[in-house]
């Protein structure tokens, strides 16, 4: 199959001057352009949404979800010839994983705003209900939280069954918090429950790579990972340990906003499972 730059070179004749100026856009930025959708794509180029559908058809793709599949599919095979080339041997390729592991981190607390993490430690504090929402690998995180946060004794909740998921967003309130995890902000799972919770007038808190996507548009407050992620290798290490670096911030921000109230439960869920331990 060919890859988007000869699809692009074979259709060129073809195309109007939008449409061109559409293709040169995707050819300088594949990697952002994966995780936009149709209509922050036509806005970014200064053209109508339907110009950009036009010129995935044309360029023989069946929708903008196969155009983008398109694209991921050319970024894998880039960078497995990346990692080949510049690698090689195991060790290397450990190493090269081991620095993005401690880049992802030290980006994320770069680019954190303490003020929103303490106005959100605070909301999570006075939630009557905490429900975080997450798919695959954000799904992972959310468990992980639920986890953290059941510890200090907040009613919490996680539902990966996305049935369950729907159901429970359905019947919050304005007294309960939803956190809603996604690296790209395009999993329509996890918007369509969270514009569910918005929509029975929930907080809503987004943890996700970008501020211009569809699940921040229903957020409250909004806390920003990094890392880049390519479709076919699903969720990248980066954006895992940024989004679980997020959650461990804001579980010492919740502590450092009462930590008085918080340590008779965690003494309490810590001592219900130490005979589970030799």
């Amino acid at each position: 199959m060919d890859s988007y730059k000869l699809k692009f070179q074979k259709h060129l004749h073809e195309l109007t001057k939008s449409e061109q100026k559409v293709g040169n856009y995707v050819l300088d930025n594949m990697e952002s352009v994966v995780h936009k959708t149709v209509k922050t794509l036509s806005h970014e180029v200064n053209v109508g949404e339907t110009t950009v559908l036009r010129f995935c058809k044309k360029l023989d793709y069946k929708s903008f979800s196969d155009f983008k599949l398109g694209l991921s599919k050319d970024l894998f095979n880039l960078e497995g010839i990346k990692n080949t080339n510049e690698m090689g041997q195991l060790e290397s390729y450990i190493y090269q994983s081991m620095f993005n592991i401690q880049n992802a981190i030290e980006q994320t607390y770069k680019q954190l705003d303490f003020n929103t993490i303490q106005k959100v430690a605070e909301l999570l504090k006075s939630a009557k209900r905490i429900l975080f929402v997450g798919s695959s690998a954000s799904g992972i995180t959310s468990e992980y939280a639920q986890n953290k946060f059941i510890k200090i004794g907040k009613n919490i909740e996680y539902y990966s069954d996305n049935h369950m998921e729907l159901m429970n967003c359905s019947t919050v309130t304005s007294e309960d918090v939803v956190v809603a995890i996604s690296s790209s902000g395009l999993t329509k799972d996890t918007v369509n429950a969270t514009s569910l919770a918005k929509s029975a007038n929930a907080k809503i808190i987004t943890i996700t790579n970008s501020e211009n996507n569809p699940l921040t548009k229903y957020a409250d407050y909004c806390i920003f990972t990094i890392g880049k992620e390519i479709l076919l290798q699903g969720g990248s290490i980066e954006s895992k340990v940024s989004q679980d670096f997020i959650i461990d911030t804001i579980y010492q921000a919740m502590l450092f906003v009462d930590e008085g109230e918080y340590k008779q439960a965690i003494e309490k869920s810590s001592t219900s499972i130490v005979d589970k331990i030799y």
